[in-house]
This record gives structure tokens, C-alpha cells and sequence, in this order.
């Protein structure tokens, strides 16, 4: 038979439905209790719930969930049951709670009245910012951590254009410490395109030559991972003088007068830990690119060359150029692995020319990579 609001249909239904315990918890000389209401209330409404102690009869009434009872012994164990009244009838008491045993908080600790608490500390940063016209440091600090000092010290390149050279965060040191001198060098002037060439009327354009690009360049995207002695940094946040991890690779022709990585291939190579070296960040340019070629999600211009692997034949190849036949040289397998993703999108960002030495190549987040750039 369905239910009205107040009661069995045909009914008087004066009595209201027995809650549902949930669960006890204990507090100093109390303790908290919750339990769900019963889908009939009574009639007329029953509004008052009380918990009852097991021992004692220690009562506390509410509203609603949970209802807390004061007045326990610490030290001694409590089960708990509900009941819902209206003016004119109680309902049954919901089943026992589960025991809990109230305590009371450990004393509070004094410190001896000779105690001096230590100094407070600070986290440091210092930040680098240009408008294309001035460069300049800010300082910042933060008693909450160096990562908070490091957003105060950003937050404090406000002017239009300004964007973040370096961060360095030094802390925690005692309050007063003298800040550091940390000198930052301006980024490289922008490059001026010559004015373009016209050409005479009875001109022709030559055909490009096939995997040349004109006046673009081996770039990476700024937020793709790039793998330095000390962890990933995203490309954006490179600097000269950043040592990267590199391969030696293995090489019959690399002595040749004419030898050149992007035209070398050789068939069987073995690569593994062994060949890891160090290379050097000896230069770094930007632009900027409407157009992102990505793989296994690392994101470059159309011209980079990665480290791939087909049928037995290792070479490095154009981003462009792949397809899912190849395998790429993985960062954290130190082995090929399938290309799982390659995608080309409409993007607008900078990208990054990094040029290493001894090594002309690096990894990134997922894969090998050279790290020159196209002739012009």
C-alpha cells in the first residue's frame, strides 16, 4: 500500500517510523551520533529526535543528523539508539550504534618559560622580466613556501609584453638575511626579416629541393618537455648553459669528410644506457608558428627530425615525414616504441631552435631529437 505524507493510506498513522542508525563517534565527555531519518514522520509531523546512552540513559536530542550527547564518562564505553516523537506518540528505537569511548585531550604543553623560539624563516625569489626595452630583477618573499615566493616574484611583471627569463627560489633562511645579488641577462634582440625581394618580370622561381623548407627551422614547441641533468624543463624555460641528455650514437660513416646526420642511415644500431652522454646548450632562438606537428605528444614546427627506427634502419626523420610504420627512440624505455599519436593543429605559439655541442642531438620528454636548424 503506498504512502501519504502523513501515514498508511486509510490510516491515522499517528505514530511515526523508526530512523535508521548510522555511526558514533567519541569527543571529550560526549559524544556525536547520526542516523537517518525514517520515510514516515508521523501524525501529526514528529520533529525531535533523542540519543539514548547504553549505560546510563544519557540523553541528547536534535532536529536532525547527528545529535550529540554530553555528559559521558571519559574512560567509559557507549552504544547509542534513536527515536523520533511528535506530539503524541514516540516511535521505536533504531538498533544499537556501534561502542565508542569518549576521552579527554592530553594536557596542553607549556614551554618552560626560559624557551626562545627559533628565528621565523622566509622563501626567496628573484624573477628576470622584459617589455622588449628594459630589463630588470624583482625580489619577492613568502613565509609559506618557495612556490608561493616564486608567483609573488612573477606577479610583480605587470607591464604589457613582459614575460618570466628566470626563477630562482633560495630559502627557507632567517628573517633578515641579506637577498643575494642575481644578475639576468636580456633575451637576444628580435630578428628583422630583410625587406622582401621582388623579382624582376621575367623571373622564375627555382623549385625547392626536395626536404628543404625555406627559412625555417629544426623548432620545438614551448611547453614540449626537454630532458636536462636535473629533470624536465619545459623548452620555454631553457637557458644557455643547460646541460641536456644526449645519445652517442654509433656511426660507420661518422668520420667521412661529408658526413651529415640528417642524410646518415645504418642498419642495426644498438643503443641503450651505455651511449647516455651530456651535451651543453651553446645557443637558443625563437618564433613564432601558427602550425604544430605532434607525436606521442611531444609538439613541433614541420621541419624537426626526430630519431626514428623502420625495418632495421635507424635515421632521423622530418616530423612531417612520419607516419605510424616508424618507431621513435624513447627517453624512458631507452628503446623504440611505436608512434601512438601524430597529429598536425592549427596552433598559434613559440617554438625553439636549441643548439648543443658536443652532441647534436637530445631527448625530450618522449623521444630523441636533433637540435640544429634547417639551412636557409
Amino acid at each position: 500500500m503506498p504512502l501519504h505524507p502523513l501515514g498508511p493510506e486509510g490510516s491515522a498513522g499517528h505514530q511515526p517510523g523508526t530512523p535508521t542508525i548510522g555511526s558514533a563517534s567519541a569527543g571529550n565527555s560526549s559524544a556525536s551520533v547520526s542516523f537517518t531519518a525514517p520515510d514516515y514522520l508521523g501524525k501529526p509531523i514528529g520533529t525531535t529526535y533523542t540519543a539514548t546512552s547504553t549505560p546510563g540513559n544519557i540523553t541528547g536530542t536534535g532536529s536532525s543528523s547527528p545529535i550529540s550527547v554530553s555528559g559521558l564518562s571519559n574512560g567509559t564505553s557507549y552504544t547509542f539508539k534513536v527515536k523520533l516523537a511528535n506530539s503524541i506518540v514516540d516511535s521505536l528505537e533504531s538498533s544499537s550504534s556501534n561502542s565508542v569511548t569518549p576521552v579527554a585531550p592530553p594536557p596542553y604543553f607549556a614551554a618552560p618559560p626560559s624557551f626562545t623560539p627559533p628565528p621565523a624563516n622566509v622563501y626567496l625569489a628573484t624573477v628576470c622580466c622584459t617589455d622588449n626595452v628594459v630589463y630588470y630583477t624583482t625580489n619577492a618573499q613568502s613565509s609559506t613556501s618557495a612556490a608561493e615566493a616564486e608567483t609573488i616574484a612573477q606577479g610583480n611583471c605587470t607591464s604589457i609584453g613582459d614575460f618570466v627569463l628566470g626563477v630562482t627560489s633560495i630559502g627557507p633562511v632567517p628573517v633578515g638575511t641579506a637577498y643575494p645579488s642575481i644578475s639576468c641577462s636580456p633575451p637576444p634582440p628580435s630578428f628583422v626579416a630583410p625587406p622582401s625581394f621582388v623579382a624582376p618580370p621575367d623571373f622564375v622561381v627555382p623549385p625547392f629541393f626536395p626536404g628543404f623548407s625555406p627559412f625555417s627551422e629544426y623548432s620545438i614547441a614551448s611547453s614540449t618537455g626537454i630532458m636536462t641533468i636535473n629533470g624536465r624543463k619545459d623548452a620555454k624555460d631553457l637557458v644557455v648553459g643547460d646541460i641536456l641528455i644526449a645519445m652517442e650514437i654509433p656511426s660507420d660513416s661518422i668520420n667521412d669528410a661529408n658526413f651529415n646526420w640528417i642524410n646518415w642511415s645504418q642498419e642495426n644500431v644498438l643503443l641503450d644506457e651505455t651511449n647516455l652522454r651530456e651535451t651543453t646548450i651553446v645557443s637558443i632562438q625563437e618564433r613564432d608558428i601558427s602550425t604544430l606537428h605532434i607525436v606521442n605528444g611531444d609538439a613541433y614546427s614541420e621541419s624537426h627530425y626526430v630519431l626514428t627506427n623502420k625495418d632495421n634502419v635507424t635515421k632521423f626523420i622530418r616530423v612531417s615525414d612520419l607516419d605510424e610504420t616508424y618507431m621513435i627512440y624513447s627517453y624512458e624505455d631507452l628503446a623504440f616504441v611505436p608512434i601512438e599519436s601524430l597529429d598536425v593543429v592549427e596552433y598559434e605559439d613559440k617554438v625553439y631552435s636549441i643548439n648543443c655541442e658536443p652532441y647534436d642531438n637530445f631527448f625530450t620528454e618522449n623521444m630523441l631529437v636533433f637540435d640544429t636548424r634547417d639551412p636557409i
